[in-house]
């Protein structure tokens, strides 16, 4: 919820843990301008975040589980407490904790257990949980995909895909107005010109400017991931693409290549490299045994031979030399053999059995088989930890094709069973992934330098990839970003840390995704009494707020997508928008922009042109009905509402369509019941 303007509210939050996630957390609190205090057990070594410092009103050493420490921490003023420590034991005790020393304070815990969460809400109430390593996952995702497809969602029941189009002179947008790009089934979010590309705030652009070549539309659209056919592939291709790997593995050069390859990502693994050598030496023994045998025994078949050859080194000497005298007498030299066989047996086949049980044991008894690696417009990912399982997870979910790398250290195979995956490093594996025919990397493992070090490899074999790198530092992201002005660096921890901020104000946050360099949150808000965005038209909380209504639904009502901006919310409605961080703030602070234009109408040319135009003034502008009739039968003049520049622009659109001539025009001044208006220029 909102801040509430009629009582006096509790005007501090609480930062538990001052890692990377807790400094974030501060810093992204503070621009709220608002009172924020920290908790540590020890003063941080180094301040990742600068800004986060200077914003603590008070800095704590203690443990965050105890009372007094809490108390110190003015817990009983506090509107929020975030629990974000790197422990979840300490996360979850400090939730108790808190509760037991203020009853109102809403917490906001950093834990992975889903489940628990679930029970600690409905135990502790006005509770949160966020699992740090997952909230980045979509907007990584995202990223991963290319340049169009920004944003991906679920809302009421429906997929919502958020998508960049850029404007070409042959394109059909070319040479109209922005605002006949929305319908019931699409809204425009963002209008960028070549003049306000990287500068401008989020939902800020005029839906009357004509849409010209350079251009970019940001455009949300309600989707279904399964209509999506570009993403999609026939089973007939699947099938195809079966027979071309299978035909490819009976190609002698292939089989050569994959085994040097292979021999030299062993390099890793020695036991590998000695269960190499041990097959090699069974098998040349095998061979040997079997020629000297048939030699010194011309009666024996091949097979004969082969087989005795066999049990010598299955260990079988003793067995072998007692039935072998009766029939057939044999020169020493052959009986010697036959030890040497024996023993070397027991040691290299005892190599090979200890590896093939090491093979068995790591792989956890997974022998389902996975399907085939993609060679084309696929996504690599790198990294298949918390994060890197999420993301994974959502690229299925768009269909996209996808093939996973995972370190040698990670050996939780039986994960995500429909995933490709590759095993070992990736700089052994460029050919195996079809690096050069791939259409994006994703490094997502928790070693900032080993992602720098795999982007700038992947980006020397294939310059047209996709980068997207996580990184955690920002003042490293911040860098990355300048060397390499063409990847997607994602500080994990930042935008973590902007949701874990809006959750500490109440508000639900359901998604996020990245535009023009910002954060945008899903943000649901329900509505309550003296809330900032109470009996305010959705126009007004759009125009005012910079936010955009996405979702809008009664007490008892169907929720509505793209919903009719001149709706007024009411005590109970639930409501989802899209919005910046400073959007965010400005509705907590309740901060509406000032409304700065309004109308001038000509003239009405028939009677029933007044009567409809009475009803789209009253209906848009949400003032009484005789107010705007008694304006429409006194023409021409200026309308007496102040009005917000695109709601003006509508009401303009709308009464045209009925046959009534009004134009845009700037307020001066007002004074009291008069405006004092000139025409706008444009």
């Amino acid at each position: 919820m909102s801040v509430n303007n009629s009582t006096e509210i509790l005007d501090r939050f609480l930062v538990c843990g001052l890692g990377n996630l807790g400094q974030h957390c501060v810093a992204a609190l503070a621009e709220f301008g608002i009172v924020v205090n920290g908790i540590d057990l020890e003063l941080p070594k180094r301040w990742s975040v600068p800004k986060a410092k200077d914003s603590l009103s008070k800095m704590l050493i203690g443990d965050a589980r105890l009372p007094e420490v809490l108390e110190s921490g003015e817990i009983e003023r506090c509107r929020a407490i975030l629990l974000v420590t790197n422990d979840e034991t300490v996360n979850v005790t400090g939730a108790f904790a808190a509760r037991r020393l203020n009853r109102n304070v809403r917490v906001i815990i950093r834990s992975t257990k889903q489940n628990l969460n679930e029970l600690l809400k409905t135990q502790l109430g006005n509770f949160q949980a966020f699992e740090a390593a997952q909230l980045p996952a979509a907007a990584i995702a995202l990223a991963a995909l290319g340049e169009d497809t920004i944003g991906f969602f679920n809302l009421g029941g429906q997929m919502l895909r958020v998508i960049k189009y850029s404007i070409h002179a042959n394109h059909s947008w070319y040479g109209q107005p922005v605002y006949k790009r929305n319908s019931k089934q699409h809204l425009v979010l963002s209008h960028i010109t070549d003049s306000s590309l990287g500068s401008q705030e989020f939902h800020e652009w005029d839906n009357e400017t004509i849409v010209k070549a350079g251009d970019i539309l940001v455009r949300m659209e309600i989707s279904s991931v399964a209509s999506r056919t570009d993403l999609k592939e026939s089973t007939a291709e699947k099938f195809w693409e079966f027979l071309q790997q299978m035909r490819s593995l009976m190609n002698w050069r292939y089989l050569r290549q994959q085994l040097i390859q292979w021999w030299q990502s062993s390099s890793e693994h020695r036991i590998r490299r000695v269960a190499i050598v041990a097959l090699a030496t069974v098998l040349l023994l095998a061979s040997l045994g079997t020629v000297l045998i048939k030699l010194a025994h011309p009666d024996f078949t091949v097979e004969a031979a082969f087989l005795n050859t066999a049990i010598f080194l299955l260990g079988g000497f003793g067995d072998q030399l007692g039935g072998f005298q009766s029939q057939f007498p044999k020169p020493w030299w052959l009986n010697l053999f036959g030890l040497s066989l024996t023993v070397a047996g027991t040691i290299f086949i005892g190599i090979l059995y200890a590896t093939l049980t090491d093979i068995v044991l790591s792989s956890r008894f997974q022998f389902s088989l996975r399907p085939p690696i993609p060679k084309q417009k696929h996504v690599v990912l790198v990294g298949l930890g918390r994060l890197g399982k999420s993301v994974a997870l959502m690229l299925q979910e768009f269909n996209q094709p996808l093939v996973g790398v995972l370190n040698n250290s990670e050996v939780n195979l039986e994960v995500l069973p429909k995933l490709p995956l590759v095993r070992g490093e990736l700089t052994n594996n460029i050919e195996k992934v079809h690096l050069t025919q791939a259409k994006s990397v994703i490094l997502a493992t928790d070693d900032e330098i080993t992602n720098l070090e795999i982007a700038l490899m992947a980006k020397a074999v294939n310059p047209a990839l996709h980068l997207v790198i996580r990184t955690y530092d920002p003042t490293f992201t911040s860098n990355l970003a300048e060397i390499l002005p063409e990847a997607k660096v994602v500080c994990a921890y930042a935008l973590a840390a902007e949701v874990f901020a809006g959750a500490a104000f109440g508000e639900k946050i359901i998604s996020l995704f990245r535009f023009n360099n910002q954060t945008i949150l899903i943000t649901e808000y329900k509505i309550e009494a003296n809330d900032t965005l109470n009996e305010l038209l959705l126009s007004q909380v759009a125009d005012g707020y910079g936010v955009i209504p996405i979702l809008h639904q009664k007490p008892l009502g169907t929720a509505s997508l793209i919903p009719i901006e001149y709706l007024r919310l009411k005590v109970g409605d639930r409501l989802v928008v899209l919005t910046s961080i400073n959007g965010l703030r400005r509705i907590e602070r309740g901060e509406l922009a000032l409304m700065r234009w309004t109308i001038h109408v000509e003239k009405t040319i028939s009677q029933s042109a007044l009567f409809e135009g009475a009803n789209i003034i009253s209906r848009l502008c949400g003032c009484e009905l005789d107010l705007s009739r008694n304006f429409l039968e006194n023409l021409p003049g200026n309308f007496r509402l102040p009005l917000y520049k695109q709601q003006a622009q509508r009401l303009i659109r709308e009464l045209k369509s009925v046959q009534v001539i009004a134009y845009l025009v700037v307020i001066k001044k007002i004074r009291t019941e008069i405006l004092e208006v000139e025409y706008d220029s444009e």
